[in-house]
């Protein structure tokens, strides 16, 4: 699991990299007879790694936030069960006293 806060600055610092990978001019040619490193990086695996891992955070945030107002619709229905008892108890001890 992700450590959220760690994890999604990692994740915009992988970005960043491969961004920086694709943007730099020299990467797309080679002075030698060797490949270039656009050829080398086997047609786009770094943004392709890149972007995956970004979805993965995506999904957990997603999944994340799910759970958190799940749990909090818990906590309302609890609430506001012991506040119906609450009331039906005062509307009783009212009955019971006329």
């Amino acid at each position: 699991m992700m450590n959220n806060i760690n994890d999604s600055q990692n994740i915009v610092n992988l970005l960043k990299e491969a961004l920086k990978f694709y943007a730099d001019k020299n990467n797309y040619f080679s002075a030698t007879d060797k490949p270039s490193n656009i050829y080398l990086d086997e047609y786009g695996s770094q943004a392709r790694f890149a972007l995956n891992k970004a979805t993965e955070l995506e999904e957990l945030i997603k999944k994340s936030e799910d759970e958190y107002l799940k749990n909090i619709a818990n906590v309302i229905d609890q609430n506001n069960n012991v506040i119906f008892d609450y009331i039906k108890k005062i509307n009783e001890i009212n009955k019971n006293e006329i």
